[in-house]
């Protein structure tokens, strides 16, 4: 939605926009990828206070260094989530289910945007696209009380 929200809004250059959350991403993977081996409540709860302030971001967004700020929050939010949730999945699984567990939990993620996309289009076609990224920066506010349960089990035997 980042694309036709800055069209809408006039803003050219969005691939910059969108460059700005891989980049964050890889520098979050590559500077803090031993976070969620100490701390995995730490790296949700990072992950989603990133995401949130990305998603408010976004949601004002009007120029391209704005939007470019906001992607960059959303891809740090990613490089905190992604491996601390990983982590948290496979740290429960004997070695023999490990391959099993990431496909599940990767395909999580594809079930999540295939069944969100529709739903935040909606509220993009009745609400606007800065609604649709204050409902996002909601639901990413939600993890926090989520995250509080976040304990790896110990691998079955």
């Amino acid at each position: 939605f980042t694309v036709l929200t800055l069209d809408e809004r006039g803003v050219h250059g969005s691939a910059i926009a969108l460059a700005g959350f891989a980049v964050a991403a890889a520098i979050v993977r590559l500077v803090g990828g031993h976070l969620p081996d100490r701390s995995i409540r730490g790296c949700i709860l990072a992950g989603a206070a990133c995401g949130a302030a990305g998603m408010v971001v976004l949601a004002a967004a009007t120029s391209l260094p704005a939007a470019t700020l906001g992607t960059g929050l959303m891809g740090a939010a990613w490089g905190f989530l992604y491996p601390a949730l990983a982590l948290l999945v496979l740290a429960g699984l004997s070695a023999q289910q490990r391959g099993a567990g990431i496909a599940a939990f990767s395909a999580s993620f594809d079930i999540g945007f295939a069944g969100s996309s529709p739903l935040l289009g909606l509220v993009a076609a009745s609400f606007g696209y800065g609604v649709l990224f204050l409902v996002a920066a909601v639901c990413l506010v939600l993890v926090v009380p989520v995250a509080q349960l976040a304990r790896p089990r110990q691998p079955a035997a």
